[in-house]
């Protein structure tokens, strides 16, 4: 049994902000948590393979306005020694090879040659701190699935305009097409994107608050975390009223 996760997942809170845009300070703690993960899971030998929002579950914290995320949903992970040897086969009637996880947030190299090295965690990350800033994913997503392919395939991602000089470097570090050449996880915590003023100004409160996190009843009461959506999954009021 896993812990309750009473903020849902990063998707949820992306797409159910009632078309409001995250601010860039909050997308760098963010960030810097799904890099933490990732660069824990590398360490001890995996590959994620299949990172995107709906498996970044999110916990709110009391006292400090954004929450905990986590990494969920290992079921398509590799080993770090199976990735040197694994090749996806190539899809049935397609020139591009199969790939694991979600295609809109796969890398180049999956469709190209079928590798699937650590650097894919890295592109998904990319893709998932476009989501955060813009609201929209990277790729459209009303295009079929071979015209999809063809773009992640050869394209040249479109980093977003209105964002911070530090925010568009660090994406293209996320989202070189070269997997030799992207940076591992490691070089990214230490980007000036993640190493900025407000990363500092919140971890100093998340080290200054005890460590207590809400549950779905104090999230539905509480009047400063997420004042513009409510957990999908926590609209209990009702039910918990009676018991």
């Amino acid at each position: 049994m896993l812990e309750y996760a009473a903020g849902g997942t990063l998707h949820d809170l992306i797409h159910n902000l009632l078309n409001l845009i995250m601010g860039e300070s909050e997308i760098v703690y963010y960030s810097f948590q799904i890099l933490t993960g990732i660069s824990h899971i590398h360490h001890n030998g995996y590959i994620h393979c299949d990172l995107k929002p709906a498996n970044i579950l999110v916990f709110p914290r009391a006292q400090i306005d954004v929450p905990d995320l986590k990494l969920a949903d290992f079921g398509l992970s590799l080993r770090t020694d199976e990735s040197l040897t694994y090749r996806a086969e190539r899809s049935k009637n397609s020139s591009y090879h199969s790939h694991r996880g979600t295609l809109i947030y796969a890398a180049p190299e999956c469709l190209v040659y079928g590798i699937h090295g650590r650097a894919v965690d890295i592109w998904a990350l990319g893709c998932i701190v476009v989501e955060m800033l813009t609201g929209k994913r990277l790729w459209p997503v009303h295009k079929n699935k071979d015209e999809l392919m063809l773009m992640i395939a050869h394209q040249k991602p479109e980093i977003p305009k209105n964002i911070s000089d530090e925010a568009k470097d660090f994406l293209s570090k996320c989202l070189e097409k070269d997997n030799c050449l992207r940076y591992s996880a490691n070089l990214l915590l230490d980007h000036p994107f993640i190493k900025n003023s407000c990363y500092k100004k919140l971890m100093e409160d998340r080290l200054m608050y005890p460590y207590v996190r809400l549950g779905c009843r104090d999230w539905v009461s509480s009047e400063h975390l997420f004042s513009t959506i409510s957990p999908r999954d926590c609209n209990l009021r009702g039910s918990m009223s009676a018991m």
